[in-house]
């Protein structure tokens, strides 16, 4: 995604940027505390996936100016 985000001129490029960021630090603190509850694991896989979900859904009304119809 970040190859991608790298790759990608002008619209939208800054929230494919965001999203590869927030999926780099979600893997960057499973890493660092690898024994959570099954609790906090489950919190932190759905906090992840509400802030990819927001970048995605950025990216999308971005891209959707693009688009004539």
């Amino acid at each position: 995604m970040l190859a991608a985000a790298f790759q990608l001129k002008g619209h939208g490029r800054g929230w494919l940027f965001f999203s590869a960021v927030v999926s780099i630090v979600f893997g960057a603190l499973l890493l660092v505390s690898p024994a959570p509850g099954a609790v906090v694991l489950t919190y932190w896989i759905g906090i992840y996936a509400i802030i990819f979900g927001a970048g995605l859904i950025g990216l999308s009304f971005k891209l959707r100016k693009l688009v004539t119809l």
